[in-house]
């Protein structure tokens, strides 16, 4: 190439040179024809020869210009192919993602960068020739255009897809792919970046994870629960199955949550999470509803024996003692079953009659199962006209207070009134406090009750003080839900002052057992209650479970013995020793000791010799309205 060139160049210059000649040349041949010296003819041939010879010259000269031009122009164009592969190779070693470069013809790998080796951790030269089919997972669960990574891509699809590479250890890795196609040399490619989404599928696990389970106790949570119930009833119902829903309300939870605190709570639910998944096996599911509650749902072919064995286990493992820190905890459920399809077609109709079937174990004595039955049924379809009832009762009047004195057994004059709510049901007739308040507490509805009762009795109060009546307070049975409320002491305030009322001038009853099981709850509200001047009394006093201990802790000022301690102590010896030894258990306290449920004479002389401070029952009066009772309160007191 290099002696093309310098001939070249020389040819150009002989081409130069042959054209001056050649004027030299033709100027002294014409001058030597002139002359006679040469012939015509002669010199006719000499000037066609130096023609020629100057056209060749000139000719040569002119095609290795050409083809000079043209190599100049083939350099240019390999300096700018090698400069744009430079930047190419630039471009996917440094970018964040792995690049793979495929065949689309072949399917095979042509090209890779960096991250591509580091990602599937192999080299260059073991990653280019191999087929892309060799580096994918093949979902059978997948969208066939999505595994085929290739086929996806030829089909003229566009945007990203999700697919799992196989790495050189046999490792799967989950990867986004964003994908083109080009030509290159009459060949079609297709590029991918593929981007590694390990940390965000994990995150997805996760959050889909928390999103289905307790995260207490890791069980399935209520959303889980309905879903996989919702899937059973439609199996067992193409199939011809049946499905058992076993609800579980764990015994006496409340009282050690409250009493020990939230983090006990926690813990013993998990240690019961672990208990209950210990005796559920192959397709059950066992998870949490919330709080103390549990589900589990078995399915299969005469699921009532499976049920029957599994509550039996449950109840065992259940029962057995807990050692949570320091503390060894004794618990136990109610276990409630409903059975698809006698006790209902979908998932919630058997979940809302497995927990009636609970309702039912636990007024039973608890620590025991039940199934759901129509009797279960009418009870909740009762309870549920009772809810609905009270709503309408608060509504539109519906309730109304009886009074029943207690005497002063010192002085025997009436040192007080409870107030009793009564409530006529217009189809299910007169209902007794003790079956439509815990339907209150649980509804919630006992908040706008136990108020309207404060207001009305606080009004009677307000009403005999300006007929003459003095000297007697007013007694009023709250429930612990009242006591937890925020508003409550504000609201009891201003409706004792609404009606020109002192705090001296009530006294308020709250049952033993839920004092003590809501303790650390209500100690604060309690002592604002004493410092506002009200009196406190724990009523039904020795069916709980309250300690001498515990009751210090109490800022209260009487105690009332329950009725069932009372009656017979004339003829029980028993019941007479429990009596008198609340009477002196609470005077070493200094409280003043309230009998109830009193209706003889014997009664009342036995509990007077005994310290007794005052007594309330038939004896003295049954509840009356409220006119009656002022007439009694006029005799008994003497009030002019």
């Amino acid at each position: 190439m290099t002696l093309i060139i310098i001939l070249g160049k020389y040819l150009w210059i002989a081409g130069i040179l042959a054209s001056v000649v050649m004027s030299e040349v033709v100027t002294a041949a014409m001058g030597l024809l002139l002359k006679g010296e040469v012939t015509y003819d002669y010199l006719a041939t000499g000037m066609v020869a130096a023609l020629l010879v100057s056209g060749i010259v000139v000719a040569g000269t002119m095609k290795l210009e050409d083809l000079e031009r043209r190599r100049q122009e083939e350099v240019a164009k390999n300096r700018a192919l090698r400069a744009s592969e430079r930047r190419y190779r630039t471009l996917i070693e440094v970018a964040n993602d792995a690049i793979l470069v495929t065949d689309s013809e072949t399917g095979t790998l042509v090209d890779c960068n960096r991250q591509a080796e580091t990602l599937l951790g192999m080299s260059r030269n073991e990653i280019i020739g191999q087929h892309m089919s060799n580096l994918q997972e093949t979902r059978k669960d997948a969208d066939s255009a999505e595994t085929d990574f290739l086929g996806y891509m030829l089909r003229g699809k566009t945007g990203t897809i999700e697919l799992s590479l196989i790495r050189a250890d046999g490792t799967t890795i989950p990867v986004e792919v964003s994908s083109s196609t080009f030509e290159m040399d009459g060949r079609r490619y297709v590029h991918g970046a593929f981007r590694d989404i390990t940390q965000r599928r994990e995150a997805e696990d996760r959050i889909k994870h928390l999103a289905h389970h307790d995260p207490l106790t890791n069980l399935p949570n209520r959303i889980f629960l309905h879903g996989r119930l919702e899937q059973a009833v439609e199996f067992a119902r193409r199939e011809q199955k049946q499905v058992a829903v076993m609800f579980i309300d764990l015994d006496n939870f409340k009282r050690i949550n409250d009493t020990l605190g939230h983090r006990i709570g926690d813990a013993l639910l998990g240690q019961v999470a672990g208990r209950l998944t210990e005796n559920v096996h192959g397709s059950q599911v066992v998870g949490r509803l919330g709080g103390d509650e549990f589900i589990v749902v078995i399915t299969g072919n005469n699921v009532s024996t499976t049920a029957t064995s599994m509550a039996e286990r449950i109840l065992e493992s259940v029962c057995r003692p807990y050692t949570v820190e320091d503390y060894q905890l004794h618990s136990g459920a109610s276990i409630g079953i409903a059975i698809y399809p006698a006790d209902g077609n979908s998932a919630e109709t058997l979940m809302k009659h497995a927990d009636a079937a609970m309702y039912h174990a636990k007024n039973r004595g608890r620590n025991t199962f039940e199934f759901f039955s129509q009797a279960i049924n009418r009870g909740v379809r009762e309870r549920l006209e009772i809810e609905n009832g009270l709503r309408d009762a608060l509504k539109h009047g519906g309730f109304r207070l009886h009074y029943q004195p207690q005497i002063d057994l010192a002085t025997g004059s009436v040192c007080s009134v409870e107030a009793l709510l009564r409530w006529r049901h217009p189809v299910l007739g007169a209902i007794t406090p003790d079956r439509f308040i815990p339907i209150a507490e649980e509804t919630k509805l006992i908040l706008p009750l136990g108020l309207w009762v404060i207001d009305r009795a606080c009004h009677q109060m307000r009403s005999w003080r300006n007929e003459g009546i003095a000297g007697v307070r007013m007694a009023i049975n709250v429930s612990v839900k009242q006591l937890q409320d925020e508003s409550f002491f504000e609201a009891l305030g201003s409706i004792v002052e609404r009606h020109g009322l002192s705090g001296s001038d009530i006294e308020l009853e709250i049952t033993e057992s839920a004092i003590m099981e809501n303790l650390s709850r209500v100690q604060a509200i309690l002592k604002s209650l004493q410092d506002y001047g009200i009196t406190l009394s724990i009523d039904d006093f020795g069916t709980g479970y309250s300690s001498l201990g515990r009751l210090k802790l109490l800022p209260i000022q009487s105690l009332k013995i329950d009725r069932s301690f009372v009656q017979d102590i004339e003829t029980d010896h028993g019941n007479a020793k429990i009596c008198d030894g609340i009477i002196a258990l609470g005077h070493s306290l200094g409280l003043t000791i309230i009998a109830e449920g009193v209706e003889t004479e014997a009664q009342k002389n036995l509990l007077q010799n005994s310290g007794c401070d005052a007594i309330q029952g038939f004896l003295i009066a049954k509840p009356l309205p409220a006119e009656d009772v002022a007439k009694l309160i006029v005799q008994v007191n003497g009030i002019n």
